[in-house]
């Protein structure tokens, strides 16, 4: 290995090598190099290693101008990306009937559509493992009640508070000692989600309100809801938890950013993978994404809406 570059530097004359220019520059060059990309920091398999260089190469040939350039390209592209942004969430503006997707910076309560229904549930006991005997609900002007033949034995605690027996000899349920018509729990479920979904559209959220609902009427519904195998198939951002397309902290930035599946499901029908880019890549105040601006995060839920071809209604638009 010594013999091979001895060679070459005797085959050249000495007097040809004092010809040459000042290397200086190069090392100048190699020194913008090392700015841009340190020498103690391992950069070769990073993405950003090209762009490290290519600023340097901006650096030698335009000086430090380059940098405001790039200020302006980037302001300009950011101007862009807002517009389209906004355009995302506001949709066709001559259409009626169209759904507004909130902004970032806008009041998370105001723009989630609610319907508040009030509902109480009495059951054969305390526990939270307790059947459940009756589920009465209002909301506004709709009512729903319904009895459930109890698939456990009703405790005299349950019965002195709620008026509902089981008389074993007749094989009937009574309220107050009256005989009150009942189905099984399962039915009772089916029959109350029937109920619920007939009280929201599509761009609304339903909220259960109860006494002592955290407590004791959510965890009791929801446990009896699992018992029976009748989980709705809700579209929601829980959904697409469960089916592993977005991360629980990703559900937790949707949910705080007042973005529902409607939303999403809006957002991609309207523009695909740039739809769903957009919006959630939107800059809040801070200068931060409003979720993510990850691409392959983004990508598993346009995938999704593609594999499920889940389209909402498309208004038709008629120019008068």
């Amino acid at each position: 290995m010594k013999k091979d570059p001895l060679k070459v530097f005797t085959d050249l004359e000495s007097g040809e090598l004092s010809k040459l220019d000042s290397s200086n520059p190069n090392e100048s060059f190699n020194n913008t190099v090392w700015s841009k990309a340190l020498q103690d920091k391992h950069y070769s398999e990073s993405g950003s290693l090209a762009h490290r260089l290519s600023a340097a190469v901006c650096q030698k040939n335009e000086g430090y101008k380059y940098v405001a350039q790039l200020q302006c390209l980037k302001l300009k592209s950011q101007r862009s990306s807002e517009t389209r942004s906004h355009e995302i969430r506001k949709g066709d503006t001559y259409c009626s009937n169209v759904i507004v997707i909130p902004g970032p910076s806008e009041d998370n309560c105001e723009h989630i559509a609610k319907v508040v229904v009030f509902y109480d549930l009495k059951t054969t006991g305390l526990s939270r493992q307790s059947s459940i005997t009756q589920i009465s609900a209002v909301s506004e002007k709709l009512e729903f009640n319904r009895y459930a033949t109890p698939t456990q034995e009703i405790s005299e605690d349950a019965s002195r508070v709620t008026g509902i027996r089981f008389n074993t000899a007749t094989n009937e349920l009574l309220y107050n000692d009256e005989p009150v018509s009942n189905k099984h729990p399962q039915q009772v479920l089916l029959d109350f989600i029937q109920f619920l979904m007939s009280l929201c559209a599509s761009d609304k959220t339903i909220v259960l309100t109860a006494h002592n609902n955290r407590r004791f009427d959510s965890i009791i519904l929801t446990h009896q809801v699992t018992a029976h195998g009748v989980q709705p198939n809700v579209e929601s951002l829980e959904h697409l938890l469960k089916n592993k397309v977005l991360s629980r902290t990703i559900l937790k930035k949707l949910e705080d950013s007042s973005l529902s599946y409607n939303h999403l499901k809006i957002a991609y029908h309207r523009d695909g993978f740039d739809g769903l880019f957009y919006l959630l890549s939107e800059k809040t105040d801070s200068g931060k994404a409003r979720i993510s601006n990850n691409r392959r995060v983004i990508q598993k839920l346009a995938d999704f809406f593609l594999m499920k071809n889940d389209f909402i209604t498309v208004y038709t638009c008629i120019d008068k």
